[in-house]
């Protein structure tokens, strides 16, 4: 057999809306951040019915549901400058009602400072190093061997992006006081 998709948003049941309402007790706000940064958006929707108090969520994005977006908050975890005046809202739904909150503007400034180092950590080998940073690097300079100067006569032979957060150095021999 050939099955169509079911279309839409959330599937529900036959549900009896009497008596149920929902309703924001805390709406999005319309947010600034800077790219690369996490940013995270948030509402709160209260249901009352004869059936439940449950309130589940669907975040939007420009118009569009967002697969996996279930929940009172939404996380961008590394928000890009092209997401400047994109527009979010939410849908709270309880059992045979929802409502859908004001779109709101997310505002995203150009991320002007660099990445600092989060993390570092070294191997039994004594000879690799993995640097986590503050925010997304990426190749060439992030992969650059020059780019990194160690202390105590120690150099780097080769740089590798492990992730958009962090990278590895292959290195000479390291002493446990070189930074």
């Amino acid at each position: 057999a050939n099955l169509q998709p079911i279309s839409g948003v959330v599937l529900t049941g036959v549900q009896d809306p009497v008596g149920t309402t929902v309703a924001f007790t805390q709406a999005p706000q319309a947010t600034t951040t800077i790219e690369n940064e996490k940013t995270v958006l948030s509402a709160s929707a209260t249901s009352t019915s004869p059936y439940g108090t449950g309130v589940t969520y669907q975040w939007f994005k420009n118009g569009a549901a967002i697969a996996g977006a279930y929940s009172s908050t939404y996380t961008i975890p590394v928000t890009a400058l092209a997401d400047n005046g994109t527009k979010f809202k939410v849908m709270a739904i309880g059992l045979g009602q929802q409502t859908t909150s004001p779109e709101v503007a997310l505002t995203v400034t150009a991320d002007t400072k660099p990445p600092t180092i989060a993390y570092l950590t070294g191997d039994e080998s004594l000879t690799k190093l993995t640097i986590g940073f503050s925010e997304p690097v990426t190749a060439p300079s992030a992969t650059t061997a020059g780019n990194y100067v160690l202390s105590g006569g120690a150099t780097v032979s080769a740089a590798s992006l492990v992730d958009q957060f962090t990278v590895q150095l292959t290195t000479s021999a390291l002493t446990g006081d070189t930074t």
